[in-house]
């Protein structure tokens, strides 16, 4: 028997030739369970903002077919409307703003440099070519804005790596290099909670092998570690605390890759770079949210 909002029940009956049968049994209620899904998409048209911008989440950013799997932000700002090879609005690529949660991570009187943030950490980027309004008012190039992944009640982990070998290349020619060209990138995350429902970490590490051109014996090698922690602490309902932090170094040596130069005759660059951010986030009303934060990084080569 069944009957809508209570269980199925079944039970065996012995029904003999011309005698009434009959069974007495209980329906108890039925349990429910609801699942609630919420998705946020950013909107085609934006009615609220006068800002030019295009915005990707993370599944277009990890389909995007990059050489590079570092500086993404640099890549997709030349995806841009009026964006010809990272220039933006007239502004060379040296001049191009990038902002992590809303913390600057470039170096604020412009030029090359800056915090490098590992694409498997990026959960949504959106590049701004005019509009900015009054915070990003000095930009003189395009405005990078990134938010990272976070952390929630459930374990996560991922290892992703990508590997570049020219000797791996099909219908080469004689006109080809023979020489070894080849680069890898290895991104370890891992999320979950320290207290449910209290206190959520995500983390990132990524390693970078030698690249380049890779003669016997080596005159040139680099090495790259980047990493990415964040904090989130559901202090209340309403009241919400997250740190982010980044630590790149970059250590480089025998940095001229021509076979001219003897290997007593090189340089050696060691660049250590650090950022930690906190911000609190406090929903004072339905309809009115304060949000304070302060950052500090630091350029060291």
């Amino acid at each position: 028997a069944s009957s809508q909002g209570l269980e199925t029940q079944q039970q065996k009956v012995r029904v003999d030739v011309v005698a009434p049968a009959e069974t007495d049994f209980i329906m108890t209620v039925a349990t429910t369970t609801e699942v609630v899904e919420v998705r946020a998409t950013a909107p085609l048209v934006n009615t609220s903002k006068a800002t030019v911008k295009d915005t990707f989440d993370a599944d277009f950013l990890d389909s995007l077919p990059l050489q590079s799997r570092s500086t993404q932000q640099d890549i997709v700002a030349n995806q841009v409307a009026g964006a010809v090879g990272q220039r933006v609005r007239g502004g060379t690529s040296d001049q191009n703003k990038v902002t992590l949660e809303g913390f600057q991570i470039t170096p604020p009187g412009g030029g090359n440099g800056g915090q490098i943030v590992p694409l498997r950490t990026v959960a949504s980027l959106e590049v701004s070519a005019a509009g900015y309004g009054a915070e990003n008012a000095t930009a003189a190039g395009s405005v990078t804005n990134m938010v990272t992944k976070s952390g929630s009640n459930k374990y996560e982990f991922e290892l992703n790596t990508f590997h570049e070998d020219s000797s791996l290349q099909l219908f080469r020619d004689e006109l080809d290099s023979r020489e070894r060209q080849w680069s890898f990138y290895s991104t370890t995350t891992f999320s979950g909670p320290i207290v449910k429902d209290k206190l959520f970490w995500f983390g990132s590490a990524q390693f970078r092998a030698p690249t380049g051109i890779r003669p016997d014996p080596p005159r040139h090698s680099d090495f790259s570690f980047r990493s990415l922690p964040k904090l989130s602490w559901q202090v209340t309902p309403r009241n919400t605390i997250q740190f982010i932090g980044i630590v790149n170094r970059d250590f480089f040596k025998n940095g001229q890759r021509g076979f001219q130069y003897d290997r007593d005759a090189q340089w050696a660059m060691d660049n250590f770079n650090v950022f930690g951010g906190l911000i609190w986030t406090a929903l004072l009303s339905d309809s009115l949210v304060f949000k304070t934060q302060l950052g500090a990084q630091q350029f060291q080569q």
